[in-house]
């Protein structure tokens, strides 16, 4: 890639690393629809995103994500409408939410290993729906009936699909009886979907970069084309160095001798749990990236990039590559507006000059 791109490569990861801020997998709809709802804010019926009936009385006043992906989905479109977290709050996620939100108490999770919610504790704190953001396939419906039966509480099923997005903030704005609002974010993600289309169909073969998507304590677990963490790879038209992904969600080991089989064109490095630089690893310092500079530490402030709020663990920040020309072609706006806007517009946050730089300057390069 030549020199003069690099900086402006750096800004649009951040970009797209936090437009996909809660993208996960691709979804196989079943059918969803709009919901509808009388004009006086009365009953909702519809059918969600993974096609399931769904029945609320009236728009939801607070919500509770089963997982981190649907409580960052909720705090993003509403800060008011998040009745809680799944985990703590640490110091570096309170700098960029609402006081208000900081202070919210953990009611734990519903989906995923460490499920430790308590349904009693939800209606307790004024839950009216429950959402599940993420995976859409038969597989989640059912694990979403379930925790409607457990719980009591109508939850409503959310594509984090890259191309879903938009349609789920829709869907969001029904459920919240705030249809500008879902269709205010709705658009913004619809216009940088369509600007970043425009920009991967105009690169060759010749023309794409290959990426590695580096995560885990040591950098040496990834996540292959089609999968959950490295959706945006496939999305801007790079090529992801492992490969087609056997299954939708998940991450795979991998060794340093794979890694120097591949040397990639480009690394996107999570920032590990012991805060390992990976440019400087054995396994990573023969690589032609590390020796070319083209090492990106996905930033991490305020919410991870799979939904978790920055809590000392790996996120799954996506990666924008392409090419010596993608950059020109997507025709972005300066990423520093572009960041600055999402912030306002989906963070709540007003960005400070130092906190923009902070946070350009954590997309940027390691040697």
């Amino acid at each position: 890639m030549k020199t003069q791109w690099k900086p402006l490569f750096a800004g649009l990861v951040v970009l797209a690393t936090l437009l996909t801020g809660c993208s996960s997998v691709p979804a196989q709809t079943t059918g969803s629809q709009t919901p509808a709802v009388s004009a006086s804010g009365g009953p909702l019926s519809f059918k969600d995103m993974g096609g399931r009936d769904t029945e609320l009385a009236a728009p939801a006043n607070l919500a509770f994500g089963a997982s981190p992906p649907a409580t960052v989905m909720i705090y993003t479109f509403g800060a008011d409408k998040l009745a809680g977290w799944n985990t703590k709050v640490t110091e570096q996620v309170s700098r960029y939410v609402t006081p208000e939100a900081a202070a919210l108490p953990v009611l734990g999770r519903a989906n995923g290993k460490d499920g430790t919610f308590n349904a009693e504790t939800l209606l307790g704190h004024g839950v009216n729906v429950i959402l599940d953001a993420g995976e859409v396939s038969t597989e989640y419906a059912k694990i979403d009936d379930d925790l409607e039966q457990q719980s009591g509480i109508q939850v409503v099923q959310l594509s984090t699909e890259f191309q879903k997005l938009p349609e789920s903030y829709r869907m969001m704005g029904r459920i919240f009886g705030d249809d500008a609002r879902g269709e205010q974010l709705a658009g913004y993600t619809e216009r940088i979907n369509a600007e970043l289309a425009r920009g991967s169909a105009a690169i060759t073969d010749e023309q794409r970069v290959s990426v590695y998507y580096a995560t885990g304590d040591a950098g040496l677990s990834t996540a292959g084309g089609k999968n959950i963490h490295a959706q945006v790879i496939d999305v801007i038209g790079a090529r992801n160095v492992y490969g087609t992904a056997e299954k939708a969600s998940g991450r795979v080991d991998v060794n340093a001798e794979q890694l120097l089989t591949w040397d990639p064109d480009w690394i996107i490095a999570m920032p590990g749990k012991g805060g390992t630089d990976l440019a400087s690893s054995d396994a990573f310092k023969p690589l032609r990236a590390v020796s070319q500079g083209n090492v990106l530490i996905s930033p991490q402030a305020p919410l991870g990039l799979d939904g978790r709020p920055a809590l000392g663990e790996p996120g799954d920040r996506r990666c924008l590559g392409g090419g010596d020309h993608l950059p020109g072609r997507l025709q972005l706006r300066p990423p520093e507006k572009e960041v600055r806007e999402f912030y306002s517009l989906f963070y709540h946050h007003e960005l400070t000059d130092s906190e923009l730089n902070e946070i350009l300057a954590g997309a940027g390069h390691r040697n």
